[in-house]
């Protein structure tokens, strides 16, 4: 009895790493053929994940079996894969996710005594159709933008002085954007003109800190090291200015292509020593699928959005 326990646990351990091979080297190749961003990696290989683990030994439901497997295989990750924390961090819901979704559907077969073959027929035409979004194109459309507004007590000749000015990075940066991001930590360049320039330097690493250097595909460790953003005043006029990203070096350029920050003001109607002042970020999006990564990443260029708000305007202003 106890060797057949003890078979049972081999055969499941085994099981386990066979799958996790499998899987670790379909990350590899995602990623080797330039496919990181598509849902490819972040669909195709949790389904690949969740498959593999619900053909392995049976161990009580397939449900908690496939979500404790998965989310084993993302602390594994954590240590001998190259991504980050904040990676790993937006990864989790959509493992889980399919997990729970693939666990589900084989559960109630094995109720229904179907067997778990047709389940994991049905579910992998759907699965693999949802993973090739990027790569072979999308339906939805990749650009977006996100829009932050304030309100504050001075002229809009005030609001404009300010804009001109440097931005003052010493503003606590919203809890969401402290899980990880690139921290500003300080601007050169000044003025509203057309071809007026800025350069904002970032902490926390840049674009060239990239999970292919493991492979010794690309670049340098750039973890230690700043990164900068470049920007020229495309459009100024009366409150009005538009800031062109000329270039991104931060880590953010890996998950979306920053294109412009249009920024507007106009006085309080009725309240001339008041002044709105609007921000509004466009962006192209470079994650798939898009259903999962387009309300995570407004969510975050909103809260961007916003500290430049404070940054630029609030903060000077005080």
């Amino acid at each position: 009895m106890v060797d057949a326990s003890n078979a049972t646990a081999r055969k499941r351990l085994i099981g386990f790493i066979v799958v996790l091979a499998v899987v670790s080297i379909a990350y590899r190749l995602v990623y080797a053929s330039g496919l990181a961003n598509t849902a490819a990696l972040y669909v195709g290989v949790p389904a690949l994940l969740a498959i593999g683990l619900a053909m392995a030994p049976r161990s009580g439901t397939a449900t908690g079996m496939l979500i404790k497997g998965s989310l084993l295989a993302v602390l594994i990750a954590a240590v001998i894969l190259p991504e980050g924390i904040l990676c790993l961090l937006f990864v989790v819901p959509l493992v889980t996710g399919i997990a729970a979704v693939v666990g589900t559907a084989i559960d109630y077969s094995r109720r229904h005594r179907d067997g778990q073959g047709p389940a994991l027929m049905a579910l992998a035409l759907p699965l693999l159709l949802m993973s090739l979004e990027g790569v072979a194109g999308s339906p939805f459309d990749a650009h977006d933008s996100a829009t932050a507004s304030i309100t504050v007590a001075a002229t809009p000749a005030e609001v404009a002085a300010a804009l001109a000015g440097p931005p003052r990075f010493d503003t606590p940066l919203p809890a969401f954007l402290r899980v990880g991001f690139n921290r500003p930590v300080g601007s050169t360049g000044s003025g509203l003109a057309v071809g007026d320039t800025r350069a904002i330097e970032f902490t926390g690493g840049n674009h060239d800190d990239h999970p292919l250097r493991l492979f010794g595909l690309t670049g340098h460790r750039g973890v230690d090291h700043h990164a900068e953003m470049h920007l020229r005043v495309e459009e100024s006029g009366p409150g009005r200015v538009v800031f062109r990203i000329e270039h991104d070096g931060t880590m953010l350029s890996r998950w979306l292509r920053l294109d412009r920050a249009v920024v507007t003001w106009e006085p309080v109607p009725g309240d001339t020593t008041r002044t709105r002042v609007q921000w509004t970020l466009e962006y192209e999006r470079l994650l798939y699928p898009t259903a999962y990564f387009a309300p995570l990443q407004r969510f975050g260029m909103d809260r961007a959005a916003g500290y430049l708000l404070q940054a630029s305007v609030a903060a000077p202003l005080r």
